[in-house]
C-alpha cells in the first residue's frame, strides 16, 4: 500500500549510493534512478548533489527523508493493526540483539516465536550492544536488545533479564581461582574482554571504577 518510491529512496539516502540501494532491493539501477527522478519532478526539486561517483542529500532531500521515514512507520503500524482486527499477526519485525543474548538467550525464545506466529517475517541483526544502538537509531530494526548499563537519552531502556558476570579459567590451567577474586589479583592475571562497543565490557569497567581501577592496567 505504501508507495515503494519512498522505499527506493530512503534506500538510496542511507546507502548513498543507487548500486547498493538496487542490490538492497533487488530492483535494478535504471528503475532506482527512474524513481528518484520521479520523485524530484513531483516535488520539482533535486534530492541529491552528484559530484562525481559520490553523491550526497540535498536539503530538500534530507526534509524528505525525515517525513519518509515516519509515512512508512505509519504504514506498517496501520497494517498491523488493520490485520489485528482479524486476530491476524503478519507484518515484519526487525530485531537486532547482542552476541551473548543472539547466541544464548534468544534461540528458543525465537522458535517458539515463529511457532506462534508464522505469518510473521522475523529478522535478527547481530552485534555488540553498540552496534545494536546505533541500527535502532537509523531505524534498521524495531526492537534492540543489548547489555550493559549505558543509556543513550534517544533510546528507551527496559530491564527484561538479570545476568551475571563470573571469572573462569580452563580445567588445565595452572591458575588456581577461589570461591571469590579480588580486582587486585584480576590485575595480576593476563584476561581475555570482550571489544570496545561490548555491554559486558561496559560492566567490567564500570566494576573496575568503584574500586578506582582502570583497565588499561590489567594484562589482556
Amino acid at each position: 500500500m505504501s508507495d515503494f518510491r519512498l522505499k527506493v529512496f530512503l534506500s538510496v539516502a542511507k546507502n548513498l549510493s543507487f548500486t547498493k540501494a538496487s542490490q538492497e532491493l533487488f530492483v535494478s539501477q535504471p528503475a532506482i534512478t527512474k524513481h528518484i527522478q520521479e520523485l524530484e519532478t513531483c516535488y520539482q526539486v533535486r534530492l541529491f548533489d552528484r559530484q562525481g561517483n559520490k553523491i550526497s542529500l540535498t536539503e530538500a532531500g534530507k526534509l524528505l527523508q525525515e517525513h519518509s521515514e515516519k509515512i512508512l512507520e505509519d504504514y506498517k503500524r496501520l497494517e498491523y493493526e488493520m490485520h489485528l482486527l482479524h486476530n491476524e499477526y503478519i507484518g515484519d519485525l526487525k530485531l537486532g540483539a547482542s552476541t551473548t543474548i543472539s547466541q544464548y538467550v534468544l534461540p528458543p525464545l525465537l522458535a517458539n516465536f515463529i511457532a506462534k506466529f508464522p505469518q510473521v517475517n522475523l529478522s535478527l541483526l547481530n552485534g555488540n550492544s553498540r552496534e545494536i544502538e546505533a541500527a535502532l537509531q537509523e531505524h534498521r530494526i524495531d526492537l534492540g536488545l543489548v547489555e550493559g548499563i549505558c543509556r543513550l537519552p534517544n533510546l528507551r531502556y527496559t530491564t527484561f533479564l538479570q545476568d551475571e558476570l563470573v571469572a573462569v579459567v580452563h580445567t588445565g590451567s595452572k591458575l588456581s581461582l577461589p570461591d571469590e577474586i579480588t580486582p587486585e589479583d584480576l590485575s595480576r592475571i593476563p584476561l581475555v574482554l570482550r571489544e570496545r562497543g561490548s555491554g559486558t565490557l561496559d560492566v567490567f569497567e564500570r566494576a573496575l571504577s568503584e574500586h578506582n581501577m582502570k583497565l588499561f592496567k590489567f594484562r589482556k
